[in-house]
Formats: structure tokens, sequence, C-alpha cells
């Protein structure tokens, strides 16, 4: 009897490859590294934040600006898996060193998407537990199974999986851009969303890129990596063996690990006068600022730490807001700073 380990070898022949790699390769996909990508520092800046302190992000822009390619860049920075992620990732049967990046195609249906169906199966959301999940083009899903999405988010488990890992999405400028912002929605007659609105206002950080934009001063991914091990290590010694990441922080715990001085409190109120609040959002700001602390060494949050998280909320945050009448105290756009040794 020839078997499939004989025929491989057989002269003229084609070597299958084995049912683990397909099986790894439809779930694992190439990273991109940052020192790669051209210009789009503000967007490389917020794609460490996100894989330090697990915010969903998301990017947006014309074609040919990157979008993919940053998102793609994001598995090169995450830290290996955790203990408890680790564990749970082998209660499921699987079993990997590295976090798993997953990047469906948008024809997914929802059972491959969140799971389900008649055997129960695992979704891409159970699959990218412990790592990220890449919606390329966001627009393009199906909206019957993008909305399921929003409370695995919420729950961090999808039909009795655990599924909790950093949700990127892509989105065209056309389809997006201005009409995120709740005013301007409401003047546009017979507005579609590109997405279902759920879904959108899912993501904690949002970043328009550029047409045309120069090379920064920007690390590569190997400087950046340290950096978000870093911070994950002072969110593992904060929340202890719960395990989990500023993006999941409750109330409570914001008001707790992210007490603001004068100067901040100061900075939030001008923020609260200048947007409507579903723009500002101030608990999902606090934990983005908590974790833009986190990795510049701070234990608290300073207002250039609070400033930098506002720009990810507020959508044309420096053409509205940080003009040249600024913020107080003379706080200007982020720009890169190095944290303290």
């Amino acid at each position: 009897m020839l078997l499939l380990r004989d025929y491989q070898f057989l002269p003229g022949t084609l070597v299958l490859p084995s049912a683990y790699k397909l099986l790894r390769s439809a779930h694992e996909t190439p990273h991109n590294r940052l020192e790669n990508i051209y210009g789009q520092e503000l967007a490389k800046r917020a794609v460490e934040i996100a894989a330090a302190g697990g915010h969903h992000l998301l990017l947006t822009g014309r074609p040919r600006t990157g979008k993919t390619l940053i998102a793609r860049s994001l598995p090169g920075l995450l830290p290996p898996l955790g203990e408890v992620e680790a564990c749970e990732r082998e209660a499921m049967g699987l079993r990997s060193e590295r976090p798993p990046f997953c990047v469906p195609r948008p024809e997914i249906s929802l059972s491959g998407l969140v799971g389900g169906g008649r055997r129960k199966r695992r979704g891409e959301a159970s699959l990218a537990h412990g790592g990220a999940l890449l919606l390329d083009d966001l627009s393009a899903f199906r909206a019957s199974a993008l909305l399921p999405l929003v409370g695995v988010l919420d729950a961090g488990e999808a039909n009795g999986y655990p599924a909790r890992f950093i949700l990127v999405a892509t989105m065209r400028e056309d389809l997006s851009a201005a009409l995120l912002v709740p005013a301007v929605r409401g003047a546009v007659p017979n507005y579609k969303p590109p997405a279902p609105e759920p879904v959108l206002l899912s993501f904690d950080m949002h970043v328009r890129l550029e047409d045309r934009t120069t090379p920064g001063f920007f690390d590569s991914s190997e400087e950046a990596r340290p950096r978000v091990a870093f911070a994950r290590m002072i969110q593992k010694e904060r929340f202890g063996v719960k395990g989990y990441l500023n993006s999941r922080m409750t109330d409570e715990e914001v008001r707790r690990y992210s007490k603001l001085r004068k100067a901040e409190e100061a900075l939030l109120e001008t923020a609260r006068k200048h947007f409507a609040p579903g723009e500002v959002e101030e608990m999902r700001v606090l934990r983005i600022a908590r974790t833009i602390a986190d990795l510049a060494g701070s234990d608290w949050i300073r207002a250039f730490h609070l400033a930098e998280a506002l720009q990810y909320r507020v959508h044309r945050f420096n053409d509205r807001f940080l003009g040249e009448e600024s913020l107080p105290g003379g706080i200007g756009p982020w720009e890169p700073i190095s944290p303290p040794p």
C-alpha cells in the first residue's frame, strides 16, 4: 500500500504541505516592519499604543496610503503569549508561542467570524485569542457577520470559547472621514454608514492617514517592541492574576489608576466644551492615556499624554482643536517623546 508520505518522495511528484502547515498558514499572516513604511508617523505610533494596551484601532485613508501595511506591522510588536492566554489556547487545541494574527476574507460568514453552527465551531474571533484580528476593508464585510462581533468584544468570548484580541480594521476615506462625526452625519441626506454603527463605535482609536507624508523619526519595530513589552509588564503588575490590559479596565479601575492633576483636568474640561460627548468618551480617552503613560514609564498621566490620547478619539483633532490656540500650557499636537531611562 502506497502511503501519502511515500508518495511525496516519488520522482516527479509535488511535495504536499502537511495539515499542520495548512492550518497555520490559514491563520497566520507575515507581518511588515515599521521601518519599511514611508512616513505615517502618527499611524505607526497608534499601532504601538494598540499593541501595548490592547486597544482596538481603525485606520482610514485614501487607497495606497499604507493602511494595510501598517496594520500588518502589529503582530511584530506583540510580546509572547502570557500564561493565561497560552493555557486558554491550549485548552482549545491551539498551540503557539507567538500571538496569532488572523486576517479573514470579507466574504466570511457569521459562523466563520464569530463561530457557532451545528458543530459549534471556533470562529476567527476565538482563533485570534491572545493576538490580533485584522478586518481589511471593513466596508466589504457583511453587516450580519460584523454586528455579533460587538458582543464578542464586550464579553471577551464567542460561543463559549475565549476571544480576547486586538481588533484592527482599515477603511477607505471616501467611506468614512467626517461621516464618523455625529454632527456631520445628521447633515448628510440619506446617509448610510459604511459599516454598522455599533461596530464603528467599538474602536478605541481612529487614525486618518495622509496622502502626502514625510518620513519622521519613529523607531523601528525592533526598538518599539521593548517599549510594548515594558508597558505590558507594568499592566501585569497592576492587574495581577486578572491578566488583562488597560483596554479592559472597568470604569472604577479607570478612576483608580488614571488620577489627573489640575492641568490634566483643565485639558479634559476644555475637550468637553469643544466636542460632543460621543466624540470624547472620557473613559476611553483615559484608558488610552494610561497606556501612553505606561509606554513612557510614568506613574501619572501628564497633559501631553492626555492630549495625544484625544487625538485618536476626535476626528480632525489637530485642525479643530490643536491649532494656534493650542491647549492649556501651550501643548500642541503629538510628537514622539523618548521615555525616561
